[in-house]
């Protein structure tokens, strides 16, 4: 009996690239206007972004992990509460964990780097720098007020926006100081992923360096 192999198309980190970077530049403009579709939108961006890995899954496996995000996507339906909130930023993060540890077993496995792989790598870090926004909406749901926002945002308390834009500028090393972390974990977050960014840059040069040695 022969078994099925699931064929994947070769593009498939080119395509998770251009869905992250709509899901970064699109969600932004949909919370301004504070329409009616803005969580639709959101989960639903993060659902494409997660089957696009899930692929290379077992049926099994896909089943389970569609239904895992499927009853996410319900719950965000109901009405917020913190506890919720808290309840879908890990799950969604756990999601990422598990995606971007089979990005990175599949660039390992990569004979050599194409561009497939360099968007694959690219990939790689924008997840991160979601992940690490996943972390800062927890940390802000269990220690309110872990960062100071300035005058730049509204009274709410919890800010997917702020939050993702204080990660990336977090992660590039950037830091232009218009949100502060206050708490002990948010700053040891806001440390960490810092290193994260650099170490990234530095590993992903290496990659891509021994991967082209072995091809010539």
């Amino acid at each position: 009996m022969q078994s099925k192999h699931l064929h994947l198309p070769k593009d498939r980190w080119q395509s998770l690239f251009y869905v992250l970077v709509a899901t970064l530049l699109i969600f932004p403009l949909f919370e301004q206007i504070d329409i009616v579709g803005e969580t639709l939108l959101f989960w639903g961006m993060h659902f494409f972004i997660i089957g696009l890995i899930s692929l290379k899954l077992a049926k099994g496996g896909q089943r389970l992990f569609f239904f895992v995000f499927v009853c996410l996507f319900l719950s965000s339906f109901v009405k917020e509460s913190t506890i919720l909130l808290f309840f879908q930023a890990l799950t969604l993060f756990l999601l990422y964990g598990f995606s971007m540890a089979r990005l990175i077993r599949s660039l390992q496995e990569a004979k050599e780097i194409a561009t497939n792989e360099l968007y694959g790598a690219i990939s790689l870090y924008l997840m991160m720098g979601i992940s690490w926004c996943l972390c800062y909406i927890m940390t802000q749901v269990l220690f309110p007020n872990s960062f100071d926002f300035g005058v730049s945002v509204s009274l709410a308390p919890l800010n997917w926006t702020d939050l993702l834009y204080f990660s990336f500028i977090t992660l590039t090393t950037t830091g232009y100081g218009d949100i502060v972390p206050l708490s002990g974990l948010a700053k040891a977050l806001a440390m960490l992923e810092s290193v994260m960014g650099i170490l990234f840059i530095g590993v992903a040069l290496s990659l891509v360096v021994s991967k082209h040695g072995k091809g010539n």
